[in-house]
């Protein structure tokens, strides 16, 4: 987007530490000029490498993100505890989940899908033990 566009939505949000800024500046943008949004233009992730790296940091703060998000988009204090509550909920399926996984792919001879599967349980767990106050605060 152009600089005077980004300058005059607001710019980045700094309150956001990882994730949900990204939709917080197209809101911000979209109340002042048309979002457009180009369907053949295609972007690549390879391999979430950064937030795979630091996962510790990444997988609480994007669930607090969204909450900082939503409630800066004007969503309700029910809204807003189920979302918590759902969160909360999922994060022992997701731990399962990923463990499960990682050893279908270690026994089927994938050992870096493992690693990441892996990787993505400790994530989780991270946040289960050591954020979810923090989560809850938000």
């Amino acid at each position: 987007m152009p600089r005077d566009v980004f300058e005059q939505s607001g710019r980045w949000d700094e309150r956001y530490r990882f994730g949900g800024e990204d939709l917080d500046l197209s809101t911000q943008v979209g109340q002042r000029r048309p979002v457009v949004y180009f369907s053949s233009v295609e972007v690549l992730h390879y391999g979430r490498v950064s937030s795979r790296a630091n996962v510790g940091f990444s997988a609480p703060n994007v669930a607090i993100g969204y909450v900082h998000y939503f409630r800066k988009a004007g969503s309700g204090r029910v809204s807003l505890l189920l979302y918590k509550v759902l969160v909360t909920l999922d994060a022992p399926v997701q731990i399962t989940f990923k463990l499960t996984q990682a050893i279908w792919r270690t026994l089927t001879g994938r050992p870096e899908k493992a690693r990441k599967s892996l990787l993505a349980a400790r994530g989780v767990w991270h946040f289960l033990t050591r954020e979810l106050y923090r989560f809850w605060r938000a």
